[in-house]
């Protein structure tokens, strides 16, 4: 066999071993994607059987902040939950906000801050609830 004729068959391996790796990959994403598919349907069976258990409606479920006393500047978590809600706020504007039955964002503040959650529903409805973050 010649240099020549090994180099022209060379391609043979080669495209295998590309094959495989291919393989190897699209199976990995594969599964990665069939794992975060189940992980979303047990969330959103979990959500359920809790708001069959809490009862349906608008509902502020919870509205805290961890800790609720910080440094100036200091980061600290406001801790929410609604039930059928179609809009959510905070003000002062926190990013990250959006209907959940259990969410928190990360914040912080200067001076003691009151803060508001507002959510509404389809209809227009609203319920808001309010608390305070001091500032030591």
């Amino acid at each position: 066999m010649t240099a020549r004729s090994a180099v022209r068959w060379a391609w043979i391996p080669v495209g295998i071993v590309c094959l495989y790796t291919a393989w190897v990959f699209y199976a990995r994403y594969a599964d990665q994607q069939r794992i975060e598919r189940e992980a979303q349907e047990r969330r959103a069976t979990a959500d359920k059987e809790i708001l069959d258990k809490i009862g349906s409606g608008l509902k502020i479920q919870m509205f805290y902040a961890n800790p609720p006393i910080v440094g100036a500047g200091e980061r600290f978590l406001l801790c929410y939950g609604v039930s059928d809600a179609d809009s959510v706020r905070i003000e002062p504007a926190v990013d990250g906000v959006a209907p959940a039955l259990s969410r928190c964002v990360e914040s912080r503040v200067r001076k003691t801050t009151t803060f508001r959650l507002v959510a509404a529903d389809k209809a227009g409805k609203s319920v808001e609830q309010s608390i305070e973050v001091r500032v030591r």
